[in-house]
């Protein structure tokens, strides 16, 4: 039967209702009133279909419907959706991930089938679905957990989570507090970064951002403007001296450009022109005095 003009209306001001959060930290989606004939019209449409397909699957299907029917008429039917876990997936997404109406017999919900939809959306990480008897289908979702962001070669802006997922594309101008990363494969080796500079605080405190050049190979930038050259092997060894550098005070050096750490028990400073030229002029005068 076509959908009638009244019913699409009906359905879009479904999707724009906001759900209730209950203080216990609950999600009730709110449910439709769902429409379905009775048995005896149900049980003469499958009989009809035995005739017309002859196929094992339709008849299954038929069985489970006059099943799911007739345990609505003992009263098994939805009445209300508890979402458990939810704190960036959106409650419209997951409504209409779940497509359930109230008043559908419980039975005619296939656990797995909506556990799968929830699992497409971007924020979703893995769900648990289960129909609770006698009126309540329970959901706990595991969320994604960002912990960057990803500019990709068209300058578009991703989250990041914590397994190397892109989440989804956010808008630039929104205050984040992850760090940028950039590069082809940037988000599926940012965790190891983050899990190294984890250990070193004294620097993970002023990334703001992180280039991957190569295979294994990252260049940071701390406060905007001092960029870092790590080794593709040995960050630990790399980081370790970095924070040594932090805590005797070299970061917040104005006349440092970069500082590249790659090659072991050595470290390269290189450093504006001015500085430069300062500290030419330095070792002049030591040279003169030493002649």
């Amino acid at each position: 039967m076509p959908r009638t003009h009244a019913t699409a209306k009906r359905r879009a001001q479904s999707r724009k209702q906001r759900a209730d959060v209950s203080t216990a930290g609950r999600l009730r989606l709110p449910l439709r009133r769902a429409a379905f004939g009775g048995l005896a019209v149900v049980t003469v449409g499958v009989v009809a279909g035995f005739f017309v397909y002859d196929v094992p699957g339709e008849i299954g299907r038929g069985t489970a419907l006059v099943w799911s029917n007739a345990t609505a008429k003992m009263g098994l039917t939805l009445d209300e959706i508890i979402v458990e876990g939810r704190s960036q997936a959106s409650s419209i997404d997951i409504a209409e991930a779940l497509q359930v109406e109230k008043g559908m017999p419980i039975f005619e919900l296939d656990p797995h089938e909506l556990r799968d939809r929830l699992e497409a959306l971007p924020w979703v990480r893995s769900a648990i679905v289960e129909r609770r008897l006698p009126h309540t289908l329970y959901v706990r979702l595991m969320e994604r957990v960002p912990v960057a962001l990803w500019q990709d070669a068209e300058q578009r802006t991703h989250l990041v989570d914590d397994r190397g997922v892109v989440i989804k594309e956010v808008t630039t101008g929104k205050s984040h507090s992850f760090f940028v990363v950039t590069g082809k494969d940037a988000p599926q080796a940012v965790p190891t970064l983050i899990k190294e500079l984890d250990r070193y605080p004294l620097v993970k405190v002023l990334v703001t951002g992180a280039s991957y050049v190569s295979s294994h190979q990252w260049e940071l930038i701390l406060n905007g403007r001092l960029h870092i050259k790590l080794p593709d092997k040995d960050l630990g060894r790399a980081l370790a001296k970095l924070q040594e550098f932090g805590a005797s005070g070299y970061f917040e050096k104005s006349d440092i450009l970069s500082i590249d750490v790659r090659i072991p028990d050595r470290a390269f400073f290189y450093l504006t022109q001015n500085a430069a030229e300062r500290r030419k002029g330095t070792l002049k005068k030591k040279d003169t005095k030493a002649s």
